[in-house]
């Protein structure tokens, strides 16, 4: 039994030290954007259709739009005529258009919108009495309350019991939240407060970044707004949490490009709802421009806004600053940024701190000074790159013998100086280059221009030592002949320096040297691979050869016996006798005939000398002819039989 106790309480502390850790290390999800100031312009690009007010519906949302965005309505009493009578022309079909037009209406300054027609009236009553589906008993409610209608919130809060036992669809709940919230009154009701649990559920949460609703902006857009504005009326506890809420904007600011006017509505009322809810408003902090810091510029701007991209009252500070290897930097602790002037940027200032180049995690700490709840401010890691000068080079040029019977003669140059005479190269001979720097480089390279040919051939040095400060490149002439492309002569060598954080690569000419490389052939180039230049030759379509025809005896006898039934057929007319008394005495006849005729003809002519698309042109004329006339023909005949 004390055993038992013993292990027991063994188990208790792995499971909680376990479970401790996780929560420790897991990450936390931050705003990852807003709408930037290019998003306001390509609104308006969207909605430049709007303000030919020749859609009402698209007037409509550009209305919704502009208003949510806080810009002016251009043509504000032409728009509040043109969407009056739209208003007056709808019959209450289509429920979207009426619902749209009267809320836009309530948009425009000194618009109101007249008492709705009696068709438009009857179909809407008929929506709120017998119910079709959640979206459009919100449509519905809405045009009414837009209109100075009453809405009866006891009926529609059965009728969207009803629609949602029948559809329990997140895009069915969402509108059935939504559409709770119109006419709602304190105290009242809220027996669809507990299906929020039940679409929340549903939400497909993408890379532990971003929450959606399957069916996209439209179905996800829908939900936010109904939960968000059912908990903003009720005065019931938000039923969110501060994750689930960011994941959401996150999700919305990742479709911020959307380019159709309902789904940018739909798309900057819920971001409006998530950004201005009296609960819960996400606040975005990143780097504002660029993320490098030098010698010259050791000041780190910081974006602090809201989803919209307005500025927060808000205080930020730099908590830590940890290199790529773990180390942090010592003397940062909560170094305080500094707002500008608007207050949409602080600055942290790092002038007096000594840091090494290289890759930096650094802490922003967000702290409302007015201890704001409803603000999401959560610390924010972001990237910061530390560059800097290239510091001391050197380099060694040298030529050695291939069997390395003698020693290299070296020739030591400081950085930007060159050789003071051209070094010659044979065969047995190597050039040798040696490159000694303060640090480690990304990219050491030795460029050969040939100066007959201005081609060049790039060579990489390799690390000699484990530190990676020490560059060596060996070019055996007779190994390397191949690279060269067996072509002897002056050669001028570059060195290239570069690598991530420095800020001043270096591109330095060590001088000229003459090469005799060793003899070969060079492999000619593919041609698959060649570049040409100018028009490419014409490509003319040939038809295939025709085959031999037959001998002439052959197809003269085959012609007689084609036509041997014809001559035989006249032959019996005029022995019998021919009947042609039942021939109509019409034009149509004849010009069916006589087009009948033209065809034959067409098909002697292609037998004899034309081709198919010859012959297909010319019979549609004797084609087109013969229906005509043979339509009538027949249609003559098929009266006359009746008679």
């Amino acid at each position: 039994m004390r055993s038992l106790l013993i292990s027991s309480a063994l188990l208790l502390v792995t499971i909680w030290s376990v479970s401790s850790g996780v929560d420790d290390k897991a990450e936390v999800v931050v705003p990852s954007g807003f709408l930037c100031p290019n998003c306001y312009e390509r609104a308006k690009s969207v909605l430049e259709k709007a303000w030919t007010l020749t859609d009402p519906l698209v007037t409509s949302y550009g209305v919704l739009v502009y208003n949510i965005l806080k810009f002016d309505i251009p043509k504000a009493q032409e728009v509040c005529k043109f969407l009056q009578t739209s208003l007056d022309g709808q019959d209450g079909t289509k429920t979207e258009a009426p619902f749209a037009i009267s809320s836009a209406i309530t948009k425009v300054s000194g618009c109101k919108a007249a008492a709705l027609k009696p068709a438009l009236k009857q179909n809407l009553d008929k929506i709120l009495k017998e119910g079709t589906n959640s979206q459009d008993i919100y449509y519905a409610a809405e045009t009414l309350k837009n209109t100075g209608g009453a809405v009866d919130t006891a009926k529609i809060a059965e009728l969207l019991k009803a629609a949602t036992k029948a559809d329990d669809s997140p895009q069915s709940l969402g509108y059935a939240l939504w559409a709770s919230t119109v006419g709602f009154k304190s105290g009242g009701k809220l027996e669809i407060w507990e299906r929020i649990e039940d679409v929340i559920a549903q939400a497909d949460e993408i890379d532990k970044q971003y929450l959606q609703f399957e069916g996209g902006l439209s179905v996800t857009a829908a939900v936010i707004n109904g939960v968000f504005r059912l908990a903003d009326v009720s005065g019931k506890p938000f039923p969110l949490k501060n994750d689930q809420v960011v994941k959401f904007s996150n999700y919305l600011i990742s479709r911020k490009t959307v380019t159709t006017p309902r789904g940018l509505w739909l798309f900057l009322t819920a971001l409006d709802i998530v950004s201005g809810n009296k609960f819960m408003n996400p606040v975005y902090i990143g780097i504002s421009g660029s993320n490098v810091l030098n010698d010259a510029n050791k000041v780190l701007s910081v974006k602090v806004a809201d989803l919209f991209g307005r500025p927060v009252d808000v205080a930020v500070s730099l908590e830590s600053l940890t290199s790529s290897t773990g180390t942090k930097v010592g003397d940062i602790q909560l170094v305080q940024a500094v707002p500008s002037s608007d207050k949409k940027t602080f600055t942290v200032d790092l002038k007096s701190k000594t840091l090494a180049k290289g890759f930096y995690k650094a802490v922003l700490v967000p702290k409302s000074p007015k201890n704001d709840k409803k603000l999401i401010l959560l610390p924010t890691t972001v990237q910061v790159k530390v560059t800097g000068k290239l510091g001391a080079v050197t380099a060694r040029v040298g030529v050695a013998d291939t069997d390395q019977q003698s020693q290299t003669k070296w020739h030591d140059l400081n950085i930007k100086q060159k050789l003071s005479s051209k070094l010659e190269l044979d065969p047995s001979n190597k050039l040798v280059i040696k490159v000694a720097t303060s640090q480690s480089l990304h990219q050491v390279f030795v460029i050969l221009k040939s100066k007959a040919t201005k081609k060049e051939v790039a060579f990489i040095a390799q690390p000699e030592s484990d530190g990676k400060t020490d560059y060596k490149l060996e070019l055996d002439l007779t190994s390397n002949a191949k690279d060269l492309g067996y072509n002897s002569g002056a050669y001028e060598i570059t060195l290239i320096l570069g690598d991530f954080f420095i800020d001043d690569s270096v591109e330095w000419v060590l001088g000229d040297v003459q090469l005799q490389v060793a003899s070969g052939k060079p492999k000619a180039p593919n041609p698959l691979y060649g570049i040409a230049y100018g028009p490419k030759p014409e490509i003319k379509h040939q038809f295939r050869t025709p085959e031999p025809r037959p001998a002439r005896v052959l197809s003269d006898a085959f012609t007689i016996l084609t036509l041997s039934p014809l001559l035989i057929l006249f032959i019996l007319w005029i022995k019998i006798g021919a009947n042609i008394s039942g021939f109509p005495a019409s034009l149509s006849a004849v010009l069916f005939h006589l087009g009948l005729g033209g065809i034959f003809g067409v098909y002697v002519l292609f037998w004899i000398k034309l081709t198919m698309f010859e012959a297909l042109k010319l019979i549609s004329i004797p084609g087109f002819i013969t229906f005509i006339f043979g339509h009538r023909l027949l249609s003559y005949l098929s009266d006359k039989r009746k008679a």
